[in-house]
């Protein structure tokens, strides 16, 4: 028992390499990052967290099964699984970049969303990679609303509270700005299917 500790250890230093040399630059490239949260001997199991760009990406999932376990087993061959630990994101009122968590309580309010659409304002896309207009926009019927307030944070972190899902909201300033064509000030973001958020300054 005493030999199998400093092995995990030393397995353990050996993943904390191969994240600092050869995952972490990339992922930082992209405005994430990972750190490792805990590795098991037992089952293989590296357990990350997430951080910046990386909490609520959907590509994440991708990232982690195809980056970044590849990587891992290529060179610390006792890795068998990654999954991700998202922390919780407390928002910090006193600093006005911190990011921002929003939980996404949508209500139903289709009139107001087309009347948001009628007036101009963008519908940006989390899941689709493409603004939301014609059929797809129509879908969308639930609503909820960010004002920042002065504040500019560099992501607004969404989790919706009926579905669960985590999105997120990067650089949300330039989704409003007037010289890329924006002229209304407020910008909506589908987080799925049938759900927006807007973001008003």
């Amino acid at each position: 028992a005493q030999a199998a500790a400093p092995a995990a250890a030393g397995v353990e230093a050996d993943i904390e390499e191969v994240l600092e040399h050869r995952v972490r630059p990339g992922v930082q490239a992209d405005g994430g990052d990972v750190e490792l949260s805990q590795w098991d001997a037992a089952t293989g199991r590296v357990t990350l967290r997430l951080r910046g760009a990386c909490r609520g990406c959907p590509q994440s999932a991708v990232t982690l099964q195809e980056t970044i376990l590849r990587a891992l087993q290529h060179y610390v061959p006792q890795v068998r699984s990654v999954v991700a630990e998202e922390e919780e994101l407390v928002p910090d009122e006193s600093d006005p970049f911190a990011d921002l968590p929003w939980a996404h309580e949508g209500l139903p309010d289709p009139a107001r969303i087309k009347e948001l659409a009628a007036a101009g304002t963008p519908f940006f896309s989390t899941f689709a990679g493409t603004k939301m207009e014609g059929a797809k926009l129509r879908r969308v019927k639930f609503f909820s609303h960010v004002e920042l307030a002065g504040r500019t944070p560099g992501h607004i972190f969404v989790s919706c509270v009926d579905c669960k899902a985590r999105r997120t909201i990067e650089d949300p300033q330039d989704l409003m700005r007037r010289d890329k064509g924006n002229t209304t000030g407020n910008a909506a973001v589908v987080i799925c299917p049938t759900c927006c958020v807007l973001i008003s300054p």
